[in-house]
């Protein structure tokens, strides 16, 4: 029995030539969990640059969306000014000349106003608070009184009602510009 027990201790224990297997056994365990749990991490570190590239395609693309609308926000309050130069100009031909010969000028007067008056409801997001009831008054002012009478005679260029006009004209156009100011952050 006691051979029997040499020979199961024998059995239990190694020998000294096999220590470098159990280390490199060892070794290899330890760098095997090593490498799982950097490939955990690389995957993850993946998964978040791929998370933050999305986000960032995200946030360019809104940001270009929202320069776009800026651009043609401005690109319709330009517009908004050089129709209100041409609805002075017009007005101005209208008033100085008489009931009879202002039948054209009367047409692209009341286009004019019509679509402003449109745009400045439309627009009212970007421009300001008052900007309808501004245009509502110019637009009474200029199709108001003698307007589309065949009797009505010419006024000169230095009366009143047509310093008015002009003032209100403008005035308007003189806060379009500080809206469009306002859109690229000046005010």
């Amino acid at each position: 029995m006691t051979r029997q027990k040499c020979r199961l201790n024998e059995n239990l224990f190694m020998d000294i030539g096999d220590v470098p297997a159990w280390i490199a056994l060892v070794l290899s365990v330890v760098t095997l969990v090593a490498q799982n749990k950097q490939s955990k991490r690389s995957a993850a570190d993946q998964a978040n640059l791929a998370s933050q590239a999305a986000r960032d395609r995200e946030d360019l693309k809104n940001s270009a969306k929202e320069e776009l609308a800026k651009v043609n926000r401005k690109l319709r309050l330009e517009k908004i000014t050089q129709d209100l130069d041409e609805l002075l100009a017009v007005t101005l031909q209208y008033w100085t000349s008489d009931g009879r010969e202002g039948a054209t000028s009367a047409l692209m007067l009341k286009v004019k106003v019509k679509d402003l008056s449109a745009r400045c409801l439309e627009y009212r997001s970007f421009l300001w608070d008052r900007a309808g009831e501004e245009f509502s008054l110019i637009r009474r002012h200029i199709t108001g009184g003698h307007f589309e009478v065949l009797s009505r005679a010419a006024l000169s260029p230095n009366d009143p009602f047509i310093g008015t006009a002009s003032r209100l004209i403008s005035d308007f156009r003189v806060n379009v510009r500080r809206a469009t100011d306002r859109l690229d952050s000046l005010i």
